[in-house]
């Protein structure tokens, strides 16, 4: 059976060995010459499940570069997240159907591991969805206000204050043209008595 070997650099390569889960950690330590293996995560895959082996300790330089699937249900509770914790060495990937490890190539696993970040990146795009409508109804929003805004400012600001003391300017206005037709009377009023006075005279 073959399976799927992620060295500390990022590089994979199959292995081929009779895993059994009475055995597959010793295999894997008789591959690596590393003493300590766990079983860390797990996802389910159709009708199968793709565990990952790995160590949680190891020397500095020896961190594996890989980054493993979101979303992998932990086998161990003080664990990170699959995509965010820290291993160390090669990293195992394995594939058990039926309750039997069976093949899983490095071209599976990268199918496996393209359906699993397009998941993610699914929910991440309706989240990003949800935020834009969020930001446009809030713009939408704004926008309303704004415009409900000008018209209470036209009720209320200075602009109405400033019709109103013009009204009064007018009625102001309207006083000097009553006095202006008082000087027009009176004017006419005088040219009537010159009138006369050009009557007597002759």
């Amino acid at each position: 059976m073959k399976t799927v070997q992620i060295k500390a650099d990022g590089a994979m390569t199959e292995v081929y060995g009779e895993f059994t889960k009475k055995n597959i950690r010793k295999l894997m330590r008789e591959i690596t010459n590393v003493k300590k293996y766990e079983c860390l995560y797990e996802w389910t895959y159709g009708d199968a499940v793709v565990q990952c082996y790995g160590c949680l300790v190891g020397k500095a330089g020896k961190e594996n570069k890989h980054d493993l699937p979101p979303s992998g249900v932990k086998k161990i509770e003080t664990l990170d997240n699959s995509d965010t914790q820290l291993l160390f060495n090669d990293i195992f990937m394995v594939k058990i159907q039926s309750n039997k490890y069976c093949d899983f190539l490095v071209d599976d696993y990268g199918l496996f591991y393209t359906l699993c970040f397009e998941g993610f990146d699914d929910c991440y795009s309706d989240d990003e969805s949800d935020i834009s409508d969020d930001d446009t109804g809030s713009l939408d929003k704004f926008i309303l206000n704004d415009g409900v805004d000008g018209v209470d400012d036209g009720d209320d600001g200075d602009g109405v204050d400033d019709g109103v003391d013009g009204d009064d300017d007018g009625i102001d206005g309207g006083d000097s043209i009553n006095s202006d037709d008082s000087c027009t009377t009176e004017s006419a009023s005088y040219s009537d008595d010159e009138l006369d006075e050009d009557i007597n005279n002759y």
